[in-house]
């Protein structure tokens, strides 16, 4: 049975139990110095990683911004782009439009100078069918007149 009186059965008393306690106390706040300066670190590089992503998120708030200026310019051009493409078209149509009429004023003009050239050559070939009548009647008017004379010669 041990004696708790005996210097030796108490371990408080024991050299070589306290410098291995003093030991492992050492070693215990050896680790908490290195935990502390690891969770430090820790907190440093979530600190930075934090500051990274808030910088990134301001990058890339600049860069949809940029983005959306440059699509509402876009737009912009494509909406002059497209208005003036509407205005040539409009243009084009009414100068097609205005052809379109000068040519059909040409062709009705044509076709009444056509017309009156047709009434013309009608009236020319019927004041010659006259003019053929006239001259057949007086030619059988001589002829009549010559046989007239020549049966009194004959006579």
């Amino acid at each position: 049975m041990s004696n708790s009186n005996d210097p030796s059965s108490n371990p408080q008393h024991d050299p070589q139990l306290g410098a291995a306690v003093a030991n492992d106390t050492t070693s215990v706040f050896e680790l908490l110095a290195k935990l502390v300066k690891s969770q430090n670190e820790l907190v440093e590089t979530q600190k930075d990683l934090a500051k990274s992503q808030k910088e990134q998120g301001q990058q890339m708030r600049e860069f949809l911004e940029r983005q959306e200026q440059r699509d509402l310019q876009q737009a912009k051009r494509d909406q002059r782009f497209q208005e003036r493409q509407e205005q040539r078209d409009l243009e084009q149509a009414q100068r097609d439009q205005r052809f379109q009429e000068r040519q059909e004023q040409r062709d009705l003009e044509q076709a009444q100078r056509d017309q009156r050239f047709q009434e013309r050559q009608e009236q020319r070939d019927l004041e010659q069918a006259q003019r053929d009548e006239r001259f057949q009647e007086q030619l059988a008017q001589r002829d009549q007149r010559l046989q007239e004379q020549l049966t009194q010669m004959g006579k």
